[in-house]
């Protein structure tokens, strides 16, 4: 019985000095974060979309955020209207990537949301929001483009 009294103690010690390994080497981000920069529309383009086109596409493409490390970036597209501030933008699209390419009838429907008039030129601004989901990093933000869009009545 004293031998299994002597073993019980050694044996918790050797159980607790085992689990406490080293963690590794934990990521850091950047203090200066590099943020996205929305290339292509340019910025001052003209869109003039038509319900005949609604298939036709239009492409966003931006160079990428930089955390300093290698994140899963979310990359969402925001539309507002010129001179609100993006008080209150509409999240166009959310992707992974650094190109998407939406439909004029999906990219229409997101003028709808931002209640733009149909069937006149809206000043819009666009810009991208760069986040990464289930973290507390900071959420950055390209500069915002500037763009003539004419949306269409969907009936």
């Amino acid at each position: 019985m004293k031998k299994i009294l002597i073993f019980f103690p050694v044996l918790i010690a050797a159980l607790l000095i085992a689990g406490c390994e080293k963690e590794g080497e934990l990521a850091t981000l950047k203090s200066s974060l590099t943020n996205p920069v929305l290339s292509v529309p340019a910025s001052g383009a003209d869109l003039v979309m038509t319900k005949p086109e609604a298939d036709e596409e239009i492409t966003f493409t931006w160079n990428a955020a930089d955390y300093g490390v290698a994140l899963g970036i979310l990359y969402t597209l925001q539309i507002d209207k010129e001179g609100n501030g993006f008080a209150s933008p509409v999240d166009v699209i959310s992707v992974n990537d650094v190109t998407t390419i939406m439909s004029y009838g999906d990219f229409n429907s997101k003028l709808v949301a931002l209640e733009a008039l149909m069937e006149h030129v809206n000043a819009c601004v666009l810009r991208i929001k760069a986040s990464v989901p289930k973290s507390n990093a900071e959420v950055i933000y390209s500069d915002s483009i500037r763009m003539n869009i004419t949306p269409y009545t969907a009936k």
